[in-house]
């Protein structure tokens, strides 16, 4: 009968001498598959524009302070001017509301005031959570 390691690493190079760990290291090895603890919590949400965890959202921004109101989700460029996207990271409080363009073609557009929309003028809309 094989052990609980051995099952979990069936299939990989690495022997269980690599594998082996105490709970509070990390393994440290390159196969997907998640490494957290019994009774470990890590609460991570998905919003439209960026990701919760722990208590911080994370989203990507532009550099230029004319397109701050760029939030996108994931890595890249600005749609406005093409500069590279950079990590924004903030607390993120529940009870705040971000408003957006209702154009799919501008959904780039996020601000925390109702408004319009900054590319074409049209009033922007509540995000629903």
């Amino acid at each position: 009968m094989k052990t609980d390691m051995e099952n979990l690493h069936e299939g990989h190079e690495q022997s269980e001498a690599e594998v082996k760990m105490d709970s509070t290291q990390q393994p440290s090895h390159d196969h997907q598959h998640d490494h957290t603890m019994e009774g470990e919590t890590m609460h991570v949400e998905s919003i439209s524009f960026g990701t919760v965890q722990d208590g911080n959202l994370t989203y990507y921004t532009c550099p230029m302070e004319s397109h701050s109101f760029v939030r996108m989700k994931d890595p890249g460029n600005c749609p406005e001017c093409g500069m590279t996207m950079v990590a924004k990271t903030e607390p993120f409080d529940t009870a705040q509301q971000y408003y957006t363009c209702p154009m799919p073609e501008h959904s780039h557009v996020v601000t925390e005031e109702p408004g319009t929309c900054p590319v074409c003028k049209m009033d922007l809309v509540l995000i629903e959570n």
